[in-house]
């Protein structure tokens, strides 16, 4: 870590989320000041800035870029926060007169997609207390995070905070038994999606234990679960708060620092604002830095920890006892600070700063896929990943194991359990090096096709 005034905006460049899953982009992100006006818009709205608003609102123009803002999706999960703060600045004349290519003004849609955000809530708000009732024996061993805790904690209404998923952090000695639970509640687990079980096609699949198989301890036990029933949305289960790969040293510390939620006469476990701030931190990188709803959370939760003397330095320890954390703190705190107006410290984001602010630093920090998933992620992402976000000794000793894996890991993995001879094995071990050096989709649509059985 280092002390140098360190620029993350206009300077570094950043993967964006894979909507097409075949192509890699990546962009530099701009200071607010040169922003597209949607953009401006929103950031205007959510600090209370009525003359930024109002500049973005009278600029001709600015409809098309308000309309590509709201088609894309990302304002939908502040949708009726939005609405509200247009209202509360006094800006609904302005709203009207920007019409968007339906016909209806953005004041009119905005309204519509609050209206339909705040009954979507309601039913989710059922779900749920019912999950939690589904799961309630299971409580002390279950953190609620991200979106349904977060917008029942630190947003004015809790619809404000819209969110389409229930995110579990589950005990990982408890993952199984809670899965088991919600399966025999309807749920089922989704094996037929990549994106929700990325060793699909990649390795054997169907079966909690299949998901297991692990050429190296250090890896996660599961990297994800998806559980889906009709009528509710998904339920996704993960052991590990940081959910990159590689097991987080401090999970049992996260757990045993948990703050509670009163909600509808339930108590919910959850992060506190420390951790919790860390793992938006950390999902908001994955996700290319893309994304108001997490942005603001973000927010709330740098807002939350000011309130707190010496909590700033909690989490700087914390990224300096796992520092693949840095990275992703610094840029997402640096964001919020200068789009959203955090209070954040100036010596917490000097202290985070990347030690490589040069050209390859600049480059390679944030094009770099942050999963250290082995049979996702190519061998030169991984070893990219090493370079250049932290924990590179253990990285490296872990793809170590991962290019000369066990006897028992090769039958297990590629032979379903059988005893395999010793040519057998060389055969597995050339299987496995072609999985571990090709990324995920090319080795799904080739090797794995040969080798798996897609489950129905």
């Amino acid at each position: 870590m280092t002390g140098r005034k360190v620029e993350f905006l206009d300077n570094y460049w950043v993967r964006l989320p894979e909507k097409f899953p075949r192509i890699i982009a990546v962009r530099r992100l701009k200071s607010l000041a040169k922003a597209a006006p949607g953009d401006r818009l929103v950031a205007a709205l959510l600090r209370g800035d009525r003359a930024g608003a109002l500049q973005v609102l009278g600029a001709p123009g600015s409809a098309v870029f308000l309309e590509r803002l709201i088609s894309g999706g990302t304002t939908e999960r502040l949708s009726a926060l939005l609405y509200e703060r247009l209202c509360q600045l006094e800006l609904a004349e302005a709203a009207t007169g920007q019409v968007l290519s339906t016909g209806a003004s953005l004041l009119d849609t905005l309204r519509a997609l609050a209206t339909r955000t705040y009954t979507l809530f309601a039913t989710y708000d059922e779900l749920f207390v019912k999950l939690y009732d589904e799961l309630g024996e299971f409580q002390k061993q279950i953190l609620w995070i991200k979106g349904p805790v977060l917008g029942r904690t630190l947003y004015a209404k809790p619809h404000f905070r819209f969110s389409v998923d229930f995110d579990l952090l589950v005990e990982p000695g408890a993952i199984d038994r809670v899965a088991e639970r919600l399966q025999s509640g309807g749920f089922a687990i989704d094996w037929s999606d990549p994106g929700e079980c990325h060793q699909l096609g990649t390795g054997p699949v169907g079966s909690l234990a299949d998901l297991r198989i692990s050429p190296s301890a250090e890896f996660e036990p599961i990297n994800n679960i998806s559980l889906q029933m009709s009528g509710w949305p998904h339920v996704e289960l993960k052991c590990d708060p940081w959910n990159r790969g590689l097991k987080a040293a401090t999970t049992e510390r996260i757990f045993a620092g948990a703050e509670e939620l009163v909600w509808r006469g339930r108590r919910f476990l959850y992060p506190s604002t420390v951790d919790h701030l860390l793992i938006e931190l950390v999902h908001f990188h994955k996700h290319g830095f893309d994304g108001w709803h997490w942005l603001y959370d973000i927010h709330l939760l740098a807002s939350k920890l000011t309130e707190t003397p010496g909590r700033w330095q909690q989490l700087v320890e914390r990224c300096r006892l796992e520092d693949e954390l840095a990275a992703s703190a610094w840029a997402g705190l640096e964001l919020a600070r200068e789009t959203l107006g955090s209070p954040v410290p100036p010596e917490v984001t000097s202290a985070l700063a990347p030690a490589d602010a040069g050209l390859w630093g600049k480059v390679f920090t944030y094009t770099v896929s942050t999963d250290f998933l082995w049979n996702r992620t190519s061998l030169p992402m991984l070893l990219l990943n090493a370079a250049f976000l932290g924990d590179r000794a253990r990285k490296t000793k872990v793809l170590r194991q991962c290019l000369c894996p066990s006897r028992e890991f090769l039958s297990r993995y590629y032979g379903g359990g059988k005893q395999v001879g010793f040519w057998t094995q060389r055969l597995y071990l050339l299987a496995h090096w072609v999985v571990l050096l090709l990324p995920g989709g090319l080795a799904r649509r080739t090797l794995g096709r040969l080798i798996w059985r897609t489950p129905s």
